[in-house]
Formats: structure tokens, C-alpha cells, sequence
């Protein structure tokens, strides 16, 4: 079993989470708000690029490499896709935006090693070797960590952030270089092939629109940029919590892999998760809401103050966003990925819709109620339609 490893999991994300948080608190006290809110909208291009590098490989290559399907053989693809579209980036950057100086390469450079590092990522979980991955992923934050730090002292470039990070995943991923070289990247001509890759990057550009495209939103519609800062910042809280179930979820995809493939029944111990997750958002929500705002303030100071105030409701939205990871998880390991991209599509018109209605008069506030409406509207879809299959 699986389950076994939670706590070596947990423990690394845990870690991962801690020094993730603290780097992006660091991050904002040494840019200001205005200049974490500028670093957070090059994130989020960088999330969209990042969709394109991975094509939706890394869940591939975890669900291939747990059923045993052609071991190794979705490894080799996801290299030969990761080689062409990184060419393509580097043309990009260097005949469409030659006036935007050294940003967009740091960029690029950081999506291209971060993808690289979660397809082994993913390769050791569809093996089982959850320790192992969370060694890896221990060795990855803290080699990244240590490298921003000690660039930021020197230079504090939104840029040099993005090529710091990359340069650092580089180093990490240098120790694996027998795996790397023992899967030589191949380029399938095989429609079949490429129609669950389809539906990952559907799923991936469906779900980074509503959980990235507030940022855009804020910043194309004048929002300032000190609230765009503040904004992010809850935001990254919210992340890191969700980022606590990542663990659970992905051995929960596992297991229910392996237990689709058998044959068996899986109503009773998805129940049982969804309940959980659901009592676990209630409380961390009620906890936000009454010590929030001291937490906030005595953290960052002052200038995040409106930090503080929006970050309760955003919390709010876990009562729909940790239920959902194990849905998808559900979806993705029982291979309904067409009707997940369905329903992840559907939340991502909503969002933009709220959002665009909402932002010009109520700000992050009105982004914060978004969310929540999207966040519940994904959870619907993916009942009903675990309902109509189970």
C-alpha cells in the first residue's frame, strides 16, 4: 500500500510549503508590494508557458508508469515534446520579443528545467517510490531557495529570480543524469497518441485561466499594484494549503488507479475523502477568519494590511477547492479526462465572466468572489458526472 509513505510525503511537503512561503513573504518585503505585484504577473505567464512545456506529459507519465502501460515509452515522448517547444520558445524570445530584454528567457529557462523536474517527479510516484520523490522534491526546494536568496542580496531582479531558479533546478537535476540519458526523446506521428495529451492541455489551460487569470484581470484593469501585491500574497496562502493535500491526493490517485484497473468498487473510500476535505476546509476557513488579520499584519506589516481582509473569504474557497483535488485526482485515474477537460472548461468561462464583471468595482474583492463561484461550480460538474459514470 501506498499510504504508507504519507508521512515522508507530508513531511517534505510540509518543508516544501514552509520555505516556499517564507521565500515568497521574503520576496515581497524585499520588492514592495508594487514589485511582487510586477513578479506575479511574470508568474503567471510563466504558468501559461509552462502548460504548453508539459502538454499535460506529467500526469501521463505518473498514470502510465502505475498501470505499467509501455514503461518508459511516455517518458521518451514527453522529451521529444519538451525539445521541440523549447525551440520554439527560444525563437520566440529572440525574434518576437528582442526589446524585452533577459525576462523572458529567465522564464523560459525556469518553465523548461521545472518541467523537466516534474516529469521525474512523476516517474518516481508511478513507481511507488513516494520517499524517494520526497527527497527529491526536499533537494529541489531547498538548492532553489538557497540560490534566490543569495541573488536577491546582490541584485533584486524580477529577472534574475526566474534565471536563479532555474540555474538551481539544473544543478538538482544534474544527479539524475542515467535516468535522462536512458530515455532518448522520440516524436510520435500518431494521432492516437496525442488525444489524452489533447485533453491534458485542455484540462491545464482550463484550470491555470481561473486560477491565474485574476492576476491578468487585476493588472489590465488598472487595478494598483500594491493591491495586486496584497492579492497574490493571500493567494500563495491558499496555494500553500492546498499544496498540504498534494500528498494525500496523489497517493489517493494511485490507489484508486490500481483499484479501478482491478475491478473494484470505489464509492465507499471516495466518500470518505470528500467528507474529510470538506471538514478540514470548514475549520482552517473559521480560523482565518478570526485571527487573519493579526497574523497578516504582525507578518508583513502594515502595508498588507487589505492582505487581511480578503484573505478570510479567499479561504472560503477551500471548502470547494480540497474536495475537488480528489475528484480530479478520481477523474484523471479512472481515465474520464475528456469529461474532466468538460467541466474545467465550464469553470474557466465562469471565471472569466465574474471576473470581468466583478474587478472594476470591487477590486481583489471581487476576484476573491470569483474564485469561490468557480471553485463551486468545478465541484458540481465533477459530481454529476461521477455520478452518471460510477
Amino acid at each position: 500500500m501506498s499510504w504508507r509513505h504519507l508521512p515522508a510525503q507530508w513531511l517534505a511537503t510540509i518543508y516544501v510549503a514552509s520555505v516556499s512561503m517564507l521565500l515568497f513573504f521574503w520576496i515581497g518585503r524585499v520588492l514592495g508590494p508594487a514589485g511582487f505585484g510586477q513578479y506575479n504577473v511574470a508568474l503567471t505567464w510563466a504558468a501559461f508557458l509552462g502548460l504548453l512545456l508539459d502538454a499535460g506529459y506529467k500526469t501521463l507519465i505518473f498514470r502510465h508508469e502505475t498501470g505499467g502501460l509501455a514503461a518508459g515509452e511516455m517518458v521518451r515522448r514527453a522529451f521529444g515534446h519538451l525539445g521541440i517547444m523549447l525551440f520554439i520558445g527560444l525563437a520566440a524570445c529572440f525574434f518576437l520579443w528582442p526589446a524585452a530584454g533577459w525576462l523572458p528567457l529567465g522564464v523560459l529557462a525556469y518553465v523548461a528545467a521545472n518541467t523537466l523536474a516534474n516529469f521525474y517527479s512523476a516517474y518516481l510516484k508511478g513507481h511507488g517510490r513516494f520517499q524517494d520523490e520526497a527527497k527529491w522534491q526536499v533537494g529541489c526546494r531547498s538548492v532553489s531557495a538557497l540560490i534566490i536568496v543569495a541573488l536577491l542580496i546582490m541584485v533584486p531582479s524580477i529577472g534574475g529570480i526566474f534565471f536563479a531558479w532555474a540555474i538551481a533546478l539544473l544543478v538538482w537535476l544534474s544527479r539524475k543524469g542515467t535516468w535522462l540519458s536512458g530515455h532518448p526523446p522520440v516524436v510520435s506521428h500518431e494521432w492516437a497518441q496525442y488525444r489524452p495529451v489533447l485533453a491534458f492541455l485542455i484540462i491545464d489551460v482550463s484550470t491555470t485561466i481561473y486560477f491565474r487569470i485574476d492576476v491578468i484581470l487585476l493588472d489590465r484593469l488598472d487595478v494598483a499594484a500594491a493591491e495586486i501585491g496584497q492579492y497574490s500574497l493571500a493567494y500563495k496562502v491558499l496555494e500553500g494549503i492546498a499544496l498540504l493535500m498534494t500528498p494525500v491526493a496523489q497517493i489517493f490517485f494511485r490507489e484508486m488507479r490500481l483499484s479501478w484497473l482491478s475491478g473494484q468498487r470505489l464509492t465507499n473510500q471516495v466518500v470518505l475523502f470528500l467528507g474529510a476535505s470538506a471538514l478540514l476546509a470548514g475549520l482552517l476557513t473559521l480560523v482565518t477568519f478570526l485571527f487573519g488579520e493579526g497574523v497578516v499584519v504582525s507578518l508583513l506589516g502594515e502595508s498588507y494590511r487589505g492582505m487581511g481582509q480578503v484573505l478570510p473569504w479567499l479561504m472560503l474557497s477551500l471548502c470547494f477547492v480540497l474536495p475537488n483535488a480528489f475528484l480530479t485526482q478520481l477523474a484523471l485515474a479512472t481515465e474520464r479526462e475528456w469529461f474532466y477537460a468538460g467541466a474545467a472548461m465550464l469553470a474557466a468561462g465562469v471565471n472569466i465572466a465574474l471576473n470581468m464583471m466583478l474587478i472594476p468595482g470591487h477590486g481583489i474583492f471581487g476576484a476573491t468572489w470569483a474564485t469561490i463561484v468557480t471553485e463551486g461550480v468545478l465541484m458540481l460538474a465533477l459530481l454529476l458526472v461521477m455520478k452518471k459514470r460510477r
